[in-house]
C-alpha cells in the first residue's frame, strides 16, 4: 500500500475557540503532520487498511507504551448524544483538573467545554477525522495549563465507529 499523505496544520480544517484552535483532519485526505504524535499517527496508519478504520480492539497495551498515563478512551453512545470516558489515564486526568474522570459521562462534565465534546467526537466520527486541539484549558482554575491533544476515531467489533482515543500532553509555556 502506498504510504498515506501527511498533513499539515495550515490543511486541516480549523476551528478557533475560546482558549485554543482544534483542528479536523479529513482521513479520506491524508494523516496529520504532527511531530508530538508521530508514533501514535504511525500506529494508527499501520493499523489502518485504507477502508474500514482500525477497532478499538486493534490497539494493544504494549501499542501504547510511553502514553497509558497520558491517554483516555470514550465510548459514545450508538446515536452519538453521549459517551463515557472508559479508560483514562493519571496524567490526563490531572490536566484536566478533575473536571472529568474515568467512568464519567460527557454529559456530567463539570464544565460546559467538557460537554461541547459531545458533537466535536460526533463530527470526528461521522467524517471520519482525527481531531487536534492546542491551547489551554481556560476553566476551574486550569486556565495556565497549556496542552495538545489528538483524538483518533475507532470502530466497536461490528464496525460502527464508537470510539476515540484521546492522547493528551502538557505544553511548557
Amino acid at each position: 500500500m502506498q504510504p498515506r499523505p501527511r498533513l499539515k496544520l495550515s490543511q486541516a480544517e480549523t476551528e478557533p475557540r475560546q482558549f485554543g484552535t482544534s483542528h479536523v483532519f479529513d482521513l479520506n485526505e491524508g494523516l496529520p503532520a504532527l511531530d508530538r504524535f508521530n508514533d501514535i499517527i504511525a500506529l494508527f496508519d499501520e493499523k489502518w487498511d485504507g477502508k474500514t478504520l482500525p477497532q478499538r480492539l486493534d490497539y494493544r497495551f504494549q501499542d501504547l507504551r510511553g502514553w497509558h498515563s497520558h491517554f483516555a478512551l470514550t465510548e459514545m453512545n450508538s446515536d452519538l448524544s453521549d459517551g463515557s470516558f472508559r479508560i483514562m489515564g493519571s496524567n490526563f486526568a490531572q490536566l484536566f483538573g478533575g473536571s472529568i474522570t474515568q467512568g464519567s459521562r460527557l454529559r456530567d462534565a463539570r464544565t460546559e467545554r467538557v460537554g461541547a465534546l459531545i458533537s466535536f467526537f460526533g463530527r470526528l466520527l461521522n467524517t471520519p477525522a482525527m481531531g487536534y486541539f492546542n491551547g489551554r484549558l481556560g476553566y476551574d482554575g486550569r486556565e495556565h495549563v497549556n496542552l495538545e491533544v489528538l483524538d483518533i476515531p475507532a470502530t466497536d467489533r461490528h464496525g460502527e465507529l464508537r470510539y476515540i482515543l484521546s492522547f493528551a500532553r502538557g505544553i511548557r509555556a
